[in-house]
């Protein structure tokens, strides 16, 4: 498993709204991704261990079009 944590400009708050935006935007493009934390702004990925290269390769880079959009 892994995770990064949103957070708005100030690099400090917790960004529950980003979090949650961006989740529905990765599953809209058949990404499955789980929130988690105390304050619903991290996002976890839990890759299975029989995941191919380009299985990876397609989730992350659905997922990276997504931040740069956000």
């Amino acid at each position: 498993m892994a995770a990064f944590e949103i957070v708005k400009e100030d690099g400090k708050t917790p960004d529950a709204e980003k979090t949650a935006s961006i989740l529905k935007e990765a599953n809209a493009s058949g990404l499955l991704l789980l929130s988690s934390g105390v304050h619903s702004n991290v996002i976890r990925f839990l890759a299975p261990l029989v995941i191919t290269d380009e299985e990876l390769d397609k989730g992350l880079k659905i997922l990276e079009d997504i931040l740069r959009q956000q």
